[in-house]
């Protein structure tokens, strides 16, 4: 999510290089008649009737300062949006599981849950029972503990049935002790740039958010399916996202 909201400020700032050029384009002629009268957009104070818009393009000056100006971030150019993405992320702290969520094949759905899994952010019984009581804090999916990201995603028998039966034809062998140490190997795995590797990541991804939706439809629907079933249904979901090479390994398995 980091790296959408730099993206979405280097396309912001965009604007403001426009406006402060004086680009030729209708938008910024009306804000320069409407908003800035003559005034140079470094200085202008902005009021409190502008847009919200506006606004938040104005407040971007103060990032163009800690860059360094308009001359260090266009080196001498034109402004383009990828050399200040990279400027901005370039001393952004990063988080240990980065590399999980760069070019991996899984759904954008999967990626979002899996994200909120690492960070311990999913609505599991056991976050619940922090500010609500609840009847059964148990695992719906297998009866045996307190429902936590831990038990669900790792130590429920039902999970990990899932995750030999999917890793199985790919000859990996999760040797992680818990969660945390299986997300740092994932990690780990999609800084290789092999179709195995990607397939291993893509299918550990769309595992986690089927387990979620399936333990969710459980809860709320009273529905649920067989380990045969979910993982049939986990890679017909990443089938359709990968090259044909990919294709055949999960066809083959």
């Amino acid at each position: 999510m980091n790296y959408m909201y730099n993206w979405n400020k280097a396309a912001m700032l965009k604007q403001l290089w426009n406006i402060a050029r004086k680009k030729e384009n209708l938008w910024v002629k009306w804000v320069h008649s409407y908003y800035l009268k003559l005034q140079d957009v470094t200085e202008v104070q902005v009021s409190i009737h502008a847009s919200w818009l506006f606004k938040k393009i104005i407040n971007l000056r103060t990032v163009v300062e800690r860059l360094g100006g308009w001359e260090e971030i266009t080196k001498g150019s034109e402004y383009t949006i990828g050399r200040t993405y990279e400027m901005l992320i370039a001393d952004a702290p990063k988080v240990p599981w980065s590399n999980i969520m760069i070019k991996n094949i899984a759904s954008p759905g999967a990626r979002f849950i899996t994200w909120l899994a690492i960070q311990n952010r999913l609505a599991t019984k056991e976050r619940i029972e922090k500010w609500k009581v609840i009847e059964d804090a148990k695992c719906v999916l297998c009866s045996g503990a307190i429902e936590s990201t831990q038990h669900l995603l790792y130590d429920c028998q039902f999970t990990q049935s899932v995750r030999n039966c999917l890793f199985s034809f790919l000859k990996y062998r999760p040797e992680s002790s818990n969660f945390q140490e299986e997300i740092q190997k994932m990690n780990k795995i999609n800084k290789k740039k092999t179709d195995r590797a990607k397939l291993i990541v893509g299918i550990w991804t769309e595992m986690i958010y089927s387990i979620w939706m399936h333990r969710n439809r459980k809860i709320f629907d009273n529905r649920s399916c067989n380990m045969k079933e979910l993982t049939n249904y986990i890679v017909f979901r990443l089938a359709g996202r990968v090259n044909n090479r990919m294709k055949e390994m999960l066809v083959t398995r």
